[in-house]
């Protein structure tokens, strides 16, 4: 009797395991299928700071003053349902600019915000031009995590001794991409989470296994 037990558990776990494979191979996604977010910086406040929106061009107005010396800080407009990791990888964007000067230093940082600070994980600085009042930007960031209940989060400094415009909101006209790798902020996609799951299922079959051979071979 006992072996019996032991044999049909066995092969449940087997099963549950070819499951959790089967799923690995067809619902993980794949380097080639991974997707792109577009963050559109936008005018809408939020403390401190102002609001990118994910794939929506969305705002009130269509610019934001930075003064000379001074920064701006976008953060998403949804905060890490859970710890978000980001890959190293590749950023890139524009910045839809006006001004009064020909030639005006801009730095741009992708990074974290935790309510109260920026913390950065890769920039790109340059030099833009009235003539040619959109900066196209790449910036090579290291791998990141963003915690649960923290921000991705974009900062614009504008080192010049001028004044600085940014078009934003309903222009779509200054935005930040992530990279291909992007995990699916603000929570990883799907086909993780069922993973998850089906990993967890199989744990929890294994020790309730256990549980119940114990107890088969107890005086």
């Amino acid at each position: 009797m006992v072996v019996e037990m032991e044999r049909r558990w066995h092969r449940a776990i087997n099963v549950a395991l070819a499951l959790a494979s089967m799923l690995a191979i067809f619902l993980l996604p794949q380097p080639a299928q991974a997707v792109s977010q577009t963050w559109y910086l936008t005018d809408i406040a939020s403390g401190t700071n102002y609001i990118m929106n994910k794939g929506s061009t969305a705002g009130g107005g269509t610019s934001i003053n930075i003064t000379k010396g001074a920064n701006e800080i976008w953060q998403a407009n949804e905060v890490a349902s859970v710890t978000v990791g980001f890959q190293a990888g590749t950023w890139t964007g524009d910045l839809h600019h006006t001004g009064t000067q020909y030639v005006e230093p801009v730095v741009v940082d992708i990074g974290v915000w935790d309510g109260s600070s920026f913390t950065s994980y890769g920039y790109a600085s340059g030099t833009v031009y009235d003539l040619e009042p959109t900066w196209s930007f790449t910036i090579s960031a290291s791998a990141f995590d963003i915690p649960a209940g923290q921000y991705l989060a974009f900062k614009v400094s504008n080192n010049s001794g001028q004044n600085r415009t940014l078009e934003v909101a309903t222009d779509g006209t200054s935005f930040v991409t992530s990279p291909s790798s992007d995990p699916g902020y603000p929570i990883p996609e799907l086909p993780t989470i069922i993973l998850l799951g089906a990993g967890l299922a199989c744990l929890g079959g294994y020790i309730i296994f256990m549980r119940r051979k114990r107890r088969s071979i107890s005086p």
